[in-house]
Formats: structure tokens, sequence, C-alpha cells
């Protein structure tokens, strides 16, 4: 199944250009070029993309499911299952950039003037601060995740502030280099993925931080979600901090 995504993904990522330069030397595109792929890869018919219902759009229906791809800001989807869960069920599809390359781009000219790795890794635990933001849905049956892992490419324009034009600098697109796999969200029990190795019988938020190689914050709302799911829960206390168990 991974290797048919992958296969999927370097098929389709290899139809995706830059649109041809009509913005000082670049290309505009309607939407960022990582979701569009995801797009096409779950559902090559246009038919199916784009799809009106009920005052709302889903990214993709095909009379049998619903699916959005949303990279950030899972609170803005409430509206939309409230409908969509209704009428077909949900699956939410939420990529994660485990290695991104940044490239700074001349605005005027559309050349790469340089690139480098970002120092910023994602992690599968960045997937829980977005979820935690629609808990109250967890319960519902129709709803699933997938979580997508990418290697990625950022584009940027050196059109910002300061000396090297890089502080708010405009963030021009996001594409694919590699699809390196997936994780399915649907029962309580796919939720222990969450759990980095190594864990105490029992441990701190900061244990937890320490374990997964997060931020604490990042630790904070992933323990919150898996005690919300029963997952995990609160077995004393450390000093001010809860101490956590796995149930």
């Amino acid at each position: 199944m991974i290797d048919d995504l992958k296969d999927l993904f370097e098929k389709e990522k290899s139809k995706i250009q830059f649109s041809e330069s009509n913005r000082n030397g670049i290309g505009t595109l309607g939407e960022k070029s990582l979701h569009h792929l995801i797009k096409n890869v779950l559902m090559p018919e246009k038919t199916f993309q784009e799809v009106p219902l009920e005052g709302f759009v889903a990214d993709i229906y095909d009379g049998n499911e619903i699916i959005e791809v949303q990279s950030k800001s899972f609170h803005v989807l409430k509206r939309k299952l409230d409908t969509f869960l209704k009428i077909a069920p949900v699956t939410i599809v939420y990529p994660i950039p485990v290695k991104c390359y940044l490239n700074w781009i001349d605005p005027d000219t559309g050349e790469i003037k340089e690139t480098r790795i970002s120092s910023k890794h994602g992690k599968i635990q960045d997937a829980a601060v977005e979820i935690i933001r629609i808990k109250s849905y967890l319960k519902e049956p129709g709803l699933s995740f997938r979580l997508f892992f990418f290697e990625v490419d950022d584009y940027r324009l050196l059109d910002g502030y300061g000396e090297k034009k890089k502080t708010r600098a405009t963030k021009y697109d996001r594409t694919v280099r590699n699809f390196l796999g997936e994780v399915r969200l649907k029962e309580p029990e796919d939720y222990k993925v969450f759990l980095p190795d190594g864990l105490s019988e029992k441990f701190t938020s900061h244990d937890f931080r320490k374990r997964a190689g997060i931020a604490l914050k990042t630790a904070q709302s992933t323990l919150n979600l898996l005690t919300t799911l029963e997952i995990t829960g609160v077995d004393g206390k450390s000093g001010r901090m809860n101490l956590y168990c796995i149930k």
C-alpha cells in the first residue's frame, strides 16, 4: 500500500509545475502544490474535487466519502464537520513535513539563490496539536485521519525585511520531494502511535517531550489528546506537574 502511494505521488508530482511567469518573473498558483498533489493522488477524477455540499466545498467527495486536506488550523473545520458528518464519512488528511528544504527565490528573476535544509523537522505528534482542537468530534464514528509524511521543498521569496530580505518573507509554495509513508487513525487504539518509546511507568510532560524529541507545548497537547481518548491517564503529581501513566 505504501509503495503504491509512493508510486502515485511520484507520477503525479511530475505533472505539477510552476505556472507560467506572470508576477515579476514568478509564477502564481491558486493553491499550494502540496495540497493540489494530495488531492490528485487521492482522487484523480476532477469531477469529484472541490464539490459544493450544503453551503460548503469539500476537497473531495465521490458520493461515498468526504476527504479534507488540512495542513493547519483544524478548528476552522468545525462547521464543515457538523454538516459533512451528516452526509458521509469524513477523512481528514494531514501532511507532515519530516524534512524540509528551504529555497530562496529572487522575486524579480525567479532564480533560486539559496537552498538549505531547515532545522525544523516534523513529528507525528504535530498532528495531535491539530486534532485536539476538534476533540469533541473524536467519538464520531464517521471521522478518521490519514497522516502523510513527506520530504518537501519550501519556496520563499526574498522580499522580506532585513539585510537578507528573509524576515517575514512571502511563503510562495510547498512541493513534494519524497513521500515517506502514512499512518491512519480511526479507533482509539490507533492513537498509541503518538507514544514515544522508552517512557517510564509514570512520566511527566517533560519526560514525554524528551523521549519524543518535541516541544513542551506539543507534548502537552499530545497528552491532552491521549488522555481524552483514555490511552493515558493522570496518576498523581511530581511537584506541580501531573504524572501520567499508560492505561
